[in-house]
């Protein structure tokens, strides 16, 4: 029996799926060590916050924070951010009454 595409990734999906039930482990919470906060990268500078905010994304761009930021390395000197979804002012304030 010839498999077509749509068989062929069901099967390959069930089989990894039953790999990695039967041979993965438990995820385990990861937490970092040997980390130095260097700048603030979107918002507001919170009050007594002494770190560089060189982006001032609240006031330049109406970006308060994000939920997701994948940072990677160009090269050649340059590091590249992606976003995830991000939030302005008033974002969290209580709905009117």
């Amino acid at each position: 029996m010839a498999m077509n595409g749509t068989t062929t990734w069901k099967w390959t999906f069930l089989l990894q799926s039953t790999w990695a039930l039967w041979w993965g482990a438990a995820a385990e919470a990861v937490t970092p060590s040997n980390v130095t906060k260097v700048a603030r990268v979107t918002g507001a500078t919170p009050s007594g916050e002494a770190l560089p905010n060189p982006n001032q994304t609240h006031t330049g761009y109406d970006v308060y924070g994000t939920d997701l930021c994948i940072v990677w390395d160009k090269g050649g000197g340059e590091v590249f951010v992606l976003f995830g979804d991000t939030f302005g002012a008033g974002w969290c304030e209580a709905a009117p009454s």
